[in-house]
């Protein structure tokens, strides 16, 4: 009886919070399972890893640097395939500093929030890829193509970005400071106020 008489004495303004609480729990755990999904599947395929070893260490945010080649040939495996063979590369919030992403094929990936600082992009295909508020500071990406990649709010200050293909990207928030971006390159892409140009590149009307 006093159990029911608590239950009818909580305010109801703490209902909506404690549902909103909830969703938040949900919401966080499921990205941990589908992050602990996708080191399952790549580990236990490429290095026959135990699943409850490797639990341990998603967890714990270990690196995915030392499977990134075979990573990226599987990827291009399933875009090659149209989805029907290899693994979709789902590189989310990971870290992968400095990695070796040279003409690499990552079209419609998803590296949305990763750190790939320093990493080597050189003639890499990212065409429609999220890379929304990625770390791409002091990156390598001459000759890549990021055509219709989203690169909101993502940091590229100090990329080297010569002969890299933009359009219809879309800039909007990201951080394009101390990089040699030209105004012909990103004339197609999109970018708002919010955008942080080079000081020689005067923004478009």
């Amino acid at each position: 009886m006093s159990d029911v008489i608590r239950i009818q004495n909580v305010s109801l303004k703490t209902i909506p919070l404690f549902f909103i609480l909830c969703g938040q729990f949900f919401l966080e755990n499921i990205k941990n399972l589908n992050r602990i999904t996708y080191h399952l599947k790549l580990s236990i395929i490429y290095l026959g890893v135990r699943p409850c070893f490797l639990v341990n260490n998603v967890m714990k945010k270990t690196s995915l640097i030392s499977l990134l080649p075979q990573i990226l040939l599987s990827h291009k495996e399933w875009f090659d395939s149209k989805g029907e063979k290899g693994i979709f590369a789902d590189l989310s919030e990971e870290d992968l500093r400095e990695g070796n992403f040279r003409g690499c094929v990552l079209v419609e990936a998803n590296l949305q929030a990763a750190d790939l600082s320093g990493a080597d992009f050189t003639n890499a295909d990212l065409r429609g890829a999220n890379l929304l508020e990625a770390q791409l500071k002091n990156t390598q990406l001459q000759n890549a193509n990021f055509d219709e990649t989203d690169l909101m709010w993502a940091n590229l200050q100090g990329a080297n970005l010569e002969n890299t293909r933009l359009d219809g990207a879309y800039l909007q928030g990201a951080n394009l400071k101390d990089t040699c971006v030209t105004s012909s390159q990103i004339k197609c892409a999109y970018i708002d106020e919010d955008t942080q140009l080079p000081e020689n590149i005067a923004r478009p009307s």
